[in-house]
């Protein structure tokens, strides 16, 4: 009896607590489930079963105190493609469900692996312009819609479906734009003046009445619903995949490997988004969210909303920003927000179903429009161009391929120029001239020093390794050549925190040929660890000769004093 009084006591706070945060997502997460799942191919019913789902299991078992996790538009494109059957080669939505499954067991292998941890090789530029490629893609499938060419056939190809409704664009009715511009240009007008409370609930409601209005009328052929697009509609909470279809995931093997792969894809894309929006919202909050958790909530989520005939899901920000800043303290308001979207949509789907199409479109451009971090671009071609055109490789990439192609690339390419970078051998000189510094520079820049100096601290930080040890030592063996006064270099190793075995032979080879051109060289700064695994394990004994010869040094100023000193003596 007293555990249930202390239950109440602690959950009755937190759900009074989380009730508005609860009921804002919820009013939000409706339509938008409705017009996400349409976007993906998959009817308005899938997206609200995910949406209620995938929402509570992911509030369950998650991480992140303030992450919703529901339908995303960062899946749609790829799950369009393959409702299209331009991908798999099985067309139809039946599809989708296994997809959530099969992907969430992906994530819940991944959760075991510690998959999350490799997730670092993919930056952020990969995923700004995967992003706006599906932006761009959402858009480009809600053409007919939006310009009412639903009698021209597409493919699930964004290039060549775009080019086909181009073609046709004269046959657009026009009345039927007129309702998706005007709900557009609505959704544009109330972001920049009504930032207290989302535009898509009062247009949604505006549809509604409109769409109810002119059903029997002569616009009714001009401005189809929901209704009229996906005729003989049932509403539940769940609808349980046909055992019998599944064997045609298996009828041959580019079919089942072609699932394998989108599942894989859909499972990383779904890891990347819920990461990153739980990451976003504990800087808006000073909180942080639990990795594992959140990844073992996520493939739950997915693992369920397959079952119950849900779409795969990820962490959406547009529906976590809005828990944020309605002041959600608590995963029980993504909890209540699921609950709360079953409930809704159970009591308003007869009315929803008058939603007009344009109106969907009209909703999920401006979902595609927020998907492109306008900001997060300017900021990458002002400070890394190479950031950027990485970005807008993949966004392309995704237009012309898919998002598996353009991932894949992009985070290949991306790892080149890092390699790249690496391989140049950073290093910062201290260039001094009778025991005083006189310039200090990088090894950047090291081709533009015109002074005369006769003593160099060459340090180099961080990480050495088989990809620069040889600039490094073809960089001090030419500033000799360049500089016919040098007569001293010490070797500063303070903040060296790796040094493999190819860097120990490269640097140690440049010392001795160093040593052949009369350059005194010194050692400073080096950590005990590393002066153990230099001395004695080197097949140069470059190492082990300055260190007989007293030639480590604590400090490289001491060093610079100790050979100044000795010149003068001379």
């Amino acid at each position: 009896m007293d555990s249930k009084k202390d239950i109440k006591k602690t959950l009755m706070p937190l759900v009074l607590a989380n009730l508005k945060p609860a009921v804002t997502v919820a009013i939000v997460s409706v339509p938008l489930s409705i017009a996400l799942s349409i976007a993906s191919g998959a009817g308005p019913v899938p997206g609200i079963i995910t949406g209620f789902w995938a929402t509570i299991i992911a509030g369950i078992f998650g991480g992140s105190h303030y992450n919703v996790v529901g339908p995303a538009g960062a899946l749609t494109s790829i799950l369009f493609a393959v409702a299209a059957g331009s991908i798999v080669g099985i067309t139809g939505p039946w599809v989708l469900p296994v997809l959530a499954v099969t992907s969430g067991l992906m994530i819940l292998a991944a959760y075991f692996l510690r998959g999350e941890r490799y997730l670092k090789y993919i930056p952020s530029s990969v995923v700004l312009g995967f992003s706006a490629g599906v932006a761009v893609s959402i858009a480009s499938t809600q053409i007919k819609e939006a310009f009412g060419l639903t009698f021209v056939r597409t493919h699930g190809e964004v290039l060549r479906d775009v080019f086909i409704l181009m073609q046709n664009i004269f046959s657009a009715d026009w009345v039927t734009f007129s309702v998706f511009l005007g709900g557009f240009i609505f959704l544009l007008v109330w972001k920049k003046t009504v930032k207290s409370f989302p535009g898509v609930i009062p247009l949604v409601v505006f549809g509604m009445i409109f769409g109810f209005a002119t059903r029997d009328t002569a616009l009714a052929s001009h401005i189809p619903t929901i209704a009229d697009r996906y005729q003989n509609l049932h509403f539940s909470l769940f609808s349980f995949p046909e055992i019998s279809n599944l064997p045609r995931l298996f009828h041959d093997l580019q079919t089942t490997l072609g699932i394998i792969k989108i599942s894989a894809l859909i499972a990383v894309v779904a890891i990347l988004e819920t990461l990153i929006t739980a990451r976003v919202a504990d800087k808006l909050t000073g909180t942080r969210f639990d990795e594992k958790k959140e990844m073992k909530g996520l493939a739950l989520a997915n693992i369920t909303s397959g079952i119950m005939g849900g779409l795969p899901a990820t962490g959406v920000f547009v529906r976590t920003g809005l828990n944020i800043k309605s002041g959600a303290k608590h995963s029980v308001s993504a909890i209540i927000a699921g609950i709360l979207t079953g409930i809704g949509a159970i009591i308003f789907f007869p009315a929803l179903q008058f939603i007009p199409m344009a109106i969907i479109a009209a909703i999920l451009y401006m979902t595609a429009l927020g998907l492109i971090e306008v900001s997060q671009f300017k900021t990458m071609l002002k400070n890394s161009r190479e950031d950027f055109l990485i970005a807008m490789s993949v966004a392309v990439l995704i237009l012309i391929f898919d998002a598996g192609v353009a991932i894949g690339v992009g985070s290949l390419i991306a790892l080149i120029l890092f390699i790249e970078r690496t391989s140049n051998g950073n290093a910062e000189l201290l260039l001094n001239l009778d025991g005083k510094l006189i310039k200090k520079t990088t090894s950047g820049k090291i081709g533009l020093i015109e002074d005369d100096y006769d003593t160099v601290v060459y340090s180099i930080a961080g990480f050495c390794s088989y990809l620069d040890a040889q600039t490094h030592a073809s960089r001090l063996l030419k500033m000799v050549k360049n500089n016919p006064h040098l007569h001293t270099i010490v070797l500063r190793m303070r903040n060296i925190y790796h040094f493999d075995i190819d860097a120990i032979e490269s640097i140690a080879y440049a010392i001795k040929e160093l040593e052949k051109r009369n350059i005194r060289v010194a050692i400073s700064s080096c950590s005990e660890d590393l002066e153990n695994r230099l001395v004695g394990h080197c097949a140069y004994k470059a190492f082990d000769a300055l260190k007989e010869s007293g030639l480590f040094f604590p400090k490289s100023s001491i060093a610079v004093e100790y050979f100044r000193q000795k010149d003068a003596v001379a």
